[in-house]
C-alpha cells in the first residue's frame, strides 16, 4: 500500500504535466513526464508510472508520432499487468487502440478496442467506456461499417454526458458529425459541431477545437456556405500553426505537420474555389516549405 506521502508526490508528478498536454503544450509535457518517471519508480508507484507513460503516449499521438505512442502504451500495459486492475487495463488498451488506428493498423485497433470495452464495462468505468465507444465508432468508420459507427458514437456520447466529460462529449459529437458529412447530412452535422465547439472551448482544448473547426469547414463547404467555411478553416489552421510553432524538436514538428496537412489542403481548396489563386499558392508554398525544412532538419 502506498503511503500518503507517496500519493502526494504522485499527484504532483502526474497532474500538472497532464494539463500541459491538454492545453496544447505537448512537447513540454513529454519532457516533464520523462523527467518524472525515475521518481515514480523510486517511490514504487505503479499507478503513477502507468499514468506518466500513458500521458507521454497521448502527447506523442497528438503530435503525429504513432510509433512512439504505441511503444509508450505497451510499456504502460507492462506496468498495469502488475496491478490487476480492469479499469487501468481497459483505459490503457483503449489508448493503445487509438494509436493503432492513427498508424493505420485497423485490424489491431479493432481487436484492442474490443478488449478495452470488455475490461471497462467490467470495471463500470462510464467515462472511459464512453471514450472507448467514441473511438470504436472511428474504427468502425475505417472498416466501412457506418451504421455500427453511428450507434457506437451515440453510446459514447450518452455515457460521456452521464459522466459530465465535456471534452469527451465534444469528440463523440465530432465523430458522429463526420459520418453525417460523408452522408450529405450537413445540417445535422453542423448542429452537432456547434455544440462540440462550445464544449471544446469551455474546456480550453486547442486540439479538439481545431478538429471541430476543420469538420465545420468541411460541412459548410458541402452546404455551399463557402465564406463561413473559410472562416472555420482559418481558425483551425491558426491553432495548428501555433502548436507547431511552439515545438522545438524537428522530428515532432515534421510528424505534427504531416498529421494536420489536411487542414492546409482544405484551406487551399477553398481559396482556389473563391478565385484567390495568389492566397492559395501562398498557403501551399508555406506548407510545402515547412515540410521541406523539417525534412532537412532531421
Amino acid at each position: 500500500m502506498e503511503s500518503g506521502q507517496q500519493s502526494g508526490k504522485g499527484f504532483l508528478l502526474a497532474f500538472p504535466f497532464d494539463q500541459l498536454h491538454v492545453v496544447g503544450r505537448s512537447e513540454e509535457a513529454i519532457e516533464q513526464f520523462a523527467a518524472a518517471l525515475p521518481l515514480a519508480r523510486e517511490i514504487e508507484s505503479a499507478s503513477i508510472e502507468t499514468a506518466l507513460l500513458a500521458n507521454s503516449a497521448e502527447a506523442y499521438s497528438t503530435l503525429g508520432d504513432p510509433d512512439q505512442a504505441i511503444s509508450h502504451f505497451k510499456r504502460a500495459l507492462g506496468v498495469v499487468a502488475r496491478m490487476n486492475s480492469p479499469r487501468r487495463t481497459g483505459r490503457t488498451l483503449y489508448q493503445l487502440a487509438g494509436a493503432y488506428l492513427s498508424s493505420g493498423e485497423t485490424r489491431r485497433a479493432d481487436e484492442t478496442i474490443r478488449q478495452a470495452l470488455s475490461e471497462l464495462e467490467r470495471a463500470a468505468d462510464r467515462s472511459y467506456t464512453g471514450e472507448a465507444q467514441a473511438l470504436f465508432a472511428r474504427i468502425l468508420m475505417a472498416t466501412g461499417d457506418f451504421e455500427g459507427a453511428l450507434e457506437a458514437a451515440d453510446r459514447g456520447a450518452l455515457a460521456l454526458r452521464e459522466a459530465n466529460h465535456r471534452r469527451g462529449v465534444a469528440g463523440a459529437l465530432a465523430t458522429r458529425a463526420e459520418i453525417e458529412i460523408d452522408r450529405g447530412e450537413t445540417d445535422a452535422a453542423l448542429n452537432r459541431l456547434d455544440e462540440a465547439l462550445e464544449l471544446a472551448r469551455a474546456v480550453a482544448s486547442p486540439s479538439v477545437i481545431a478538429d471541430v473547426q476543420y469538420l465545420r469547414a468541411r460541412a459548410l463547404e458541402r452546404a455551399r456556405r463557402f465564406d463561413e467555411a473559410e472562416v472555420a478553416i482559418a481558425a483551425a489552421v491558426a491553432i495548428v500553426e501555433s502548436t507547431r510553432g511552439g515545438l522545438i524538436r524537428s522530428e515532432l514538428r515534421s510528424s505534427y505537420l504531416a498529421t494536420v496537412r489536411r487542414f492546409f489542403d482544405l484551406q487551399i481548396e477553398l481559396l482556389a474555389r473563391r478565385g484567390d489563386i495568389a492566397a492559395a499558392f501562398e498557403v501551399s508554398e508555406r506548407a510545402h516549405a515547412r515540410s521541406l525544412l523539417e525534412g532537412l532538419a532531421e
